[in-house]
């Protein structure tokens, strides 16, 4: 009985508000802090000197607590392979919130990324060029180039191509990006929807824009703009279920036909594999469990997710 007190105290204790907001950096969602991992303190984002410690007051729960799973809470067991690399995420545990739909809850614990992230300095010979050169525009090792860098020489070939179709191009650079962030959504990955909603507002994009997109509400944008939310939609919602006897392109030929009418040859093949990049790299981000190096999305995109 004492024990199971001492440990609810404990718990309490970790949850207590301070008053503050967290700063972002050190691994808080929505103003609740991050809890560190059951080794300790877990240095978010070590590559940054200026990050503090996550706080860890729950890190230090008996065996016995960590050893039985919470009733209604997944867990995940793995190996201790961070040896030095940065191998943690936040996870949002779900909370019911009607029949079939689940909401974000509070930060509870945390999620190691499915490989190290490595730090600059073990990335491959073959893709330190293509890293030195990313580092110096975005200042630091973003987290899914620490992912990709543990197959050597596959970062060199990833980003220029990404920096090809995100960049100038046929298709315009707003169009591109109101794509990525609804195919975010769709997916649910929080990690995408922060870099493309990053770039978007940087373009000029209005946070109010950015809600109707992730609500799926395309009155408010221009012809092409709605076309290719819409192809976007079905690319990734409709495709996958459409058996080629059904429908030989898996979208209607509706938008399809208009889409060939609004757009030149040029910007289709730029749409289509836009489409397709971003449902790739939305997927494995998420399954990667990376945690956020740009600032959260949008308060209305992130409630979608």
């Amino acid at each position: 009985m004492e024990r199971g007190a001492a440990r609810c105290r404990t718990r309490q204790g970790a949850g207590a508000d301070d008053g503050r907001r967290p700063d972002r950096r050190v691994g808080s969602v929505h103003g609740q802090p991050v809890l560190a991992g059951p080794g300790g303190p877990v240095h978010l984002g070590a590559r940054r000197p200026d990050r503090a410690d996550v706080p860890g007051a729950v890190a230090q729960r008996d065996a016995g607590a960590r050893d039985r799973p919470a009733e209604g809470r997944r867990t995940t067991t793995a190996p201790d392979r961070t040896r030095g690399h940065r191998h943690f995420s936040v996870v949002r545990p779900r909370t019911p919130h009607r029949a079939g739909h689940f909401q974000a809850g509070p930060v509870e614990r945390q999620l190691m990324s499915l490989v190290p992230l490595l730090t600059a300095e073990q990335f491959s010979a073959a893709d330190q060029p293509v890293l030195e050169q990313a580092v110096k525009t975005y200042g630091e090792v973003l987290n899914t180039w620490a992912g990709i860098g543990n197959s050597p020489g596959l970062l060199a070939t990833y980003l220029p191509f990404l920096g090809r179709l995100n960049g100038a191009g046929a298709l315009d650079g707003r169009v591109k990006d109101l794509v990525a962030v609804r195919i975010a959504v769709l997916n649910h990955c929080r990690y995408t929807a922060s870099h493309r909603s990053t770039s978007a507002l940087a373009k000029g994009v209005e946070v109010d824009e950015l809600a109707a997109v992730a609500d799926g509400e395309f009155k408010g944008f221009t012809e092409r703009e709605r076309l290719a939310l819409q192809l976007a939609e079905e690319m990734t919602i409709e495709l996958p279920k459409v058996p080629v006897a059904d429908g030989p392109t898996g979208v209607s030929t509706g938008v399809r036909d208009e889409a060939q009418r609004v757009f030149s040859d040029a910007e289709l093949v730029e749409l289509v594999m836009c489409i397709s990049m971003w449902n790739a790299l939305s997927r494995f981000h998420r399954v990667m469990a990376f945690e956020l190096d740009m600032p959260a999305p949008p308060a209305p995109v992130d409630s979608r997710i």
